[in-house]
């Protein structure tokens, strides 16, 4: 009898002992399961095949010179009289001399706006600059008209100094739409861009392999050329006006970022 109750405590021993062993081998292989997954996950940890692109960002510009199509110029009457009612009426009288000639000349009245119209009171002065009196008033009324066929630019001149504007200010040329030319010096922009790309690779070793990003700046519209005219006080002034048109430039800028290989 007692025999039999020793063994039965040594089996529950070597029982108890075996399975403490399968737990702690269970923990074991959890615990490497466990720091495998923490190292594949970490974004620290370098994986085999990561690689950087190198890349190198230029800037282009591309030009095209075109011929103006479009002139604008600002005429206008300058009256002095000694009363306001008399300068206002005289002024007006010139003004719509000066408005008639130019619809006459074939523009149109979208192309004709009035961009000032001011009375200044003009005073006598004594000795010391104090004002005495007032001498008159001086009306001064101005349009700005847009001339869209050059060859009638200068006839209209003459025609509306004859009929009483006696200011006429810098004449610009322009050119009405520039698409087009907008559309080539675009091209010529890229175009600048991969050249200067292509010799920055070539020196560095390398080549260019594909456009990563491109911009294109806002250009400035095409600088007016402005003619040199100033006021005129006598039709004669005016007479057989030369002309001379020059030329425009219309430029577009990118900046262009490759890959290099």
């Amino acid at each position: 009898m007692r025999r039999a109750l020793a063994q039965a405590r040594v089996r529950r021993s070597s029982l108890g002992i075996g399975l403490a062993l399968v737990l702690l081998g269970t923990l074991a292989l959890g615990g490497v399961s466990g720091r495998g997954a923490a190292a594949q996950d970490d974004p620290g940890t370098p994986t085999a095949g990561a690689s950087t692109t190198t890349t190198v960002t230029v800037g282009g510009r591309g030009v095209v010179t075109i011929e103006p199509d479009t002139a604008s110029v600002v005429v206008g009457v300058e009256v002095f009289e000694p009363t306001l009612s008399e300068a206002q009426a005289e002024a007006t009288r010139q003004m719509t001399a000066v408005t008639d000639a130019i619809l006459a000349a074939g523009l149109e009245e979208r192309d004709i706006q009035t961009v000032n119209y001011s009375v200044n009171i003009v005073y006598e002065y004594d000795a010391n600059g104090t004002p005495e009196r007032i001498e008159g008033f001086q009306v001064s009324n101005q349009v700005s008209i847009r001339i869209r066929d050059l060859d009638t630019l200068g006839s209209l001149l003459d025609a509306v100094v004859a009929e009483g504007a006696n200011t006429i200010y810098g004449i610009s040329f322009f050119v009405d739409d520039p698409t087009a030319a907008a559309s080539q010096a675009r091209i010529a922009a890229v175009r600048d861009a991969r050249r200067k790309a292509d010799e920055l690779a070539e020196a560095a070793g390398m080549s260019v392999a594909r456009i990563i990003t491109i911009t294109e700046s806002n250009a400035p519209p095409p600088t007016p050329e402005v003619f040199a005219g100033a006021a005129a006080d006598v039709a004669e002034s005016a007479a057989r006006v030369p002309i001379q048109t020059g030329t425009s430039e219309v430029a577009v800028d990118v900046q262009v970022t490759y890959e290099l290989r």
